[in-house]
């Protein structure tokens, strides 16, 4: 039982540090959620009325890439991970960013287009 409190514990740490870490990157490139609107957005996977849809997905997309460094994390980084393409945890890392950004960049022409 000790250990499912300490397993719960450090989630319940990474979760605050990826809503900071959400929140605060976020910020600095002018997104107008607040912490809390953030950690909404995050848990409950819905919008915050009266804020611009181009938030939402920017810490969507935030999210995505900490998890996909949290999905490696937890893998025993070793040095034929990090150096060993095309299976190498570096390069899944790169490929999850790469989906993410096309994925956002598509969304943003289709709302540049209309």
């Amino acid at each position: 039982m000790a250990s499912t409190g300490i397993s719960g514990n450090r989630q319940s740490l990474l979760n605050q540090i990826r809503d900071l870490w959400t929140y605060t990157s976020t910020a600095l490139e002018g997104n107008t959620l607040t912490l809390g609107e953030t950690k909404f957005v995050i848990e409950e996977w819905l919008t915050v009325g009266g804020k611009p849809l181009k938030d939402h997905q920017e810490v969507m997309g935030h999210v995505r890439a900490i998890d996909l460094i949290y999905g490696v994390w937890e893998e025993k980084i070793t040095e034929s991970c990090l150096f060993a393409p095309p299976s190498g945890c570096a390069v899944r890392i790169h490929r999850g960013v790469v989906v993410i950004f096309e994925a956002i960049s598509s969304q943003q022409s289709a709302i540049i287009r209309y």
